[in-house]
C-alpha cells in the first residue's frame, strides 16, 4: 500500500429477505413458546448446589437453547455457514442432553452434574497450574468434590444419549409424526404461515 493512501472501511448489517421468512417466523414462534418454560421459583437450600434442582436446571437448559436459536436467526441473513454450523452443533448437543435428562431427571441429572463438576474441577486445576489463578472458590471446589464422591455413574456419550432419549420419546411422538404426514397443515402452526405470508409481501427480494 503506497504511503499516504487513504483506507476506507464499510460496515453493513445483513438484511433478511423473503427467502428467510419461513425460517425466521418459525424461530420466532419457538422462542415465544420457550419463554413459557423459563419462569420458575425454587427455594434455595444452603446445603444444596443450585443445579441439583431439576426445575431450575431445565429452565437453564431452555434459556441456553433459546439463546443459541436466537443467534442462529441473527446469522441466517449473512449466510455465515461455518458460524451457523458451529452453533448448530452446540444446539444439537443441548437438545439431545435435555431430551435424555427429561426422560428420567432423578436418575440421570446426578450423572450429568457429576460429569459437569468434574470438568469444572479439571479446568480449575489447569488454570492454577498454568496461570497461577483459581477458577473456583475454595468453597465451591469442595462442594463439587463432595458431590462427585457422593454420586455414582458416568454420563453416556452423545450417540448413546440420542439412542436412550429416542427410546423414551419416539413412542410418544409417533402419533404426531403420522399426523404430520397425513395432514401437514394441521401440524404447522397457523401463526407461522400467516406471519410468513404477511412478511413476504414487504421483505425485499434477495439480490
Amino acid at each position: 500500500m503506497p504511503h499516504g493512501e487513504r483506507v476506507f472501511f464499510e460496515l453493513a448489517t445483513p438484511v433478511p429477505t423473503r427467502h428467510h421468512v419461513a425460517l425466521l417466523c418459525s424461530y420466532d414462534l419457538l422462542l415465544k413458546r420457550s419463554t413459557e418454560c423459563l419462569n420458575v421459583s425454587v427455594p434455595q437450600q444452603r446445603e444444596k448446589l443450585i443445579f441439583t434442582d431439576w426445575e431450575l436446571t431445565r429452565a437453564a437448559f431452555m434459556a441456553r437453547m433459546a439463546s443459541t436459536l436466537r443467534h442462529l436467526g441473527y446469522l441466517a441473513p449473512s449466510f455465515s455457514r461455518l458460524d451457523g454450523a458451529a452453533l448448530c452443533r452446540t444446539l444439537v448437543e443441548h437438545v439431545v442432553t435435555f431430551a435424555w435428562l427429561s426422560a428420567d431427571p432423578p436418575g440421570r441429572l446426578p450423572r450429568f452434574l457429576r460429569d459437569s463438576y468434574g470438568k469444572a474441577l479439571r479446568q480449575d486445576l489447569d488454570m492454577g497450574e498454568h496461570l497461577g489463578e483459581d477458577l473456583l472458590s475454595p468453597g465451591l471446589r469442595e462442594a463439587f468434590e463432595a458431590y462427585r464422591e457422593e454420586t455414582q455413574g458416568q454420563l453416556p456419550s452423545l450417540p448413546k444419549r440420542c439412542l436412550q432419549a429416542d427410546r423414551t420419546w419416539q413412542p410418544r411422538l409417533a402419533p404426531l409424526r403420522r399426523l404430520a404426514r397425513l395432514r401437514p397443515r394441521l401440524v404447522l402452526h397457523p401463526r407461522t404461515t400467516t406471519a410468513a405470508r404477511q412478511r413476504c409481501r414487504r421483505w425485499p427480494q434477495r439480490s
